[in-house]
């Protein structure tokens, strides 16, 4: 058991956002703003996830996030335009290329996609995250967004109900998207 733990430990030091410290605390700063912040597209978590990346051109995870909070953009009534979803496959095309093998980043580019309409591509990096770690809530919760919005909402259902027994404390969107995919079906 100690072995196994340990072997987790040594790999889960290959996963983190950057090697870097300062690029790692630049990435910390831009996650945090957009995620406690109202503003949607906050220029300053940009700014510090652009740090990052020029710090640390192989940081996965601020390419995903960029590529993240871009693809959602349009759902806090910001012009969609094709610059911004090229912008948005740009960041996460860039994430899968150096973020393989990370379950956070490959959950994070399912959920993008999804947002792009590019279903398919948000179905495999679901699956993908899955893969890498099948009881991450994360993970899960993605794939099933993916398949709910992918025309799949009764394998959808499964997963979602998954996540919410692995974490019953989670917020409750996650029940919201159960109900989405309940409303897809007829039920």
């Amino acid at each position: 058991m100690a072995q196994r733990l340990r072997g987790a430990l040594v790999e889960g030091t290959y996963h983190k956002p950057s090697h870097n410290l300062t690029a790692y605390d630049h990435y910390l700063r831009g996650r945090w703003l957009m995620e406690n912040t109202a503003t949607p597209g906050q220029p300053e978590a940009f700014e510090w996830l652009e740090k990052a990346i020029a710090i640390d051109p192989r940081c996965a995870h601020a390419y995903a996030s960029i590529g993240w909070e871009l693809a959602y953009m349009h759902f806090n009534f910001q012009p969609w335009t094709d610059d911004l979803r090229r912008r948005a496959r740009d960041h996460l095309e860039k994430a899968l290329e150096f973020g393989d093998g990370d379950t956070t980043m490959q959950s994070m580019a399912a959920d993008a996609y999804a947002c792009l309409g590019d279903n398919e591509q948000a179905i495999n990096q679901g699956k993908r995250a899955i893969t890498l770690n099948p009881n991450d809530v994360q993970a899960i919760f993605g794939d099933g967004l993916a398949l709910a919005y992918g025309g799949r909402p009764d394998e959808a259902i499964t997963l979602l109900m998954r996540a919410h027994e692995l974490d019953p404390q989670a917020p409750g969107f996650m029940m919201e998207n159960v109900a989405e995919c309940h409303y897809m079906l007829g039920n």
